[in-house]
């Protein structure tokens, strides 16, 4: 048996302006990072790249949707 830590990663899903989640995520990603035994990292849509042919679906089921 390994001693690894336990890796919690946290998702922000949501690229909208205003969104509430982002101040619930950091505040998670800090209580967490202070246990020694667990890892965890804020992944955040809003600054990963996607593919151009992501954008363009994301774009059309938007505008389908209003």
């Amino acid at each position: 048996m390994t001693n690894k830590p336990l890796f919690i990663p946290v998702i922000l899903g949501t690229s909208r302006q205003g969104r509430q989640s982002e101040h619930v995520a950091k505040f998670i990603v800090e209580q967490v990072s202070h246990r020694s035994n667990v890892e965890t990292e804020l992944i955040d849509i809003r600054r990963s790249p996607l593919p151009l042919k992501m954008l363009e679906k994301l774009s059309k089921i938007r505008s389908l949707q209003h």
